[in-house]
């Protein structure tokens, strides 16, 4: 098996710093097998530095991590499709995890919320709508984080400037997510 010749310089890079700066490498590149074939592996190792301070040598050992490259990039590739069917719907989608922050939110949900989507990602849920906790769309969204149960809503919400918006909420908990 040789470096792949895209990630060699990577490699050697990686290698050097490694050494360098007497640090432990962990690095992952391609190799091309005999047939041609490529594959993923996970480069591990240290220095092994003479009298002077001099690398000699490097002791490690890689790993193949093809699989899991392949199982990542599907994953990667399901996210990208998920983001965008959640990204072009014309449904306002919030996404609050379960310590009550923002998650993700898409365009639509801009203009549902009438703030941007910005002011809302990472901060807490009731610490962007002063006073919720006393309204039914709180203890019903509490009791779906509490009790991993799905419900659904129809809510009349009365905004910080005084209007108010009807909607409905379908509140649910994505499969295998973990508190």
């Amino acid at each position: 098996m040789v470096l792949h010749p895209e990630d060699r310089e990577l490699a050697e890079t990686r290698i050097e710093e490694a050494l360098k700066n007497r640090s432990f490498l962990d690095s992952d590149y391609r190799v091309v097998q005999p047939d041609g074939r490529s594959r993923w592996i996970n480069s591990v190792g240290f220095g092994i530095y003479d009298d002077q301070g001099r690398p000699v040598q490097m002791i490690g050992l890689c790993l193949d991590i093809t699989e899991r490259k392949e199982a990542e990039e599907k994953l990667r590739s399901n996210e990208e499709r998920f983001r965008s069917t959640l990204d072009h719907m014309i449904e306002g989608c919030q996404i609050i995890g379960f310590d009550w922050r923002y998650i993700y939110l898409n365009d639509a949900a801009d203009i549902h919320n009438r703030r941007p989507k910005e002011e809302l990602l990472g901060k807490k849920y009731a610490d962007m709508w002063p006073g919720i906790e006393s309204t039914r769309i709180y203890r019903v969204i509490k009791r779906c984080l509490e009790e991993r149960i799905p419900d659904r809503l129809e809510n009349e919400f009365v905004f910080p400037d005084g209007s108010s918006g009807r909607f409905t909420a379908v509140l649910f908990r994505r499969t295998g997510a973990t508190a």
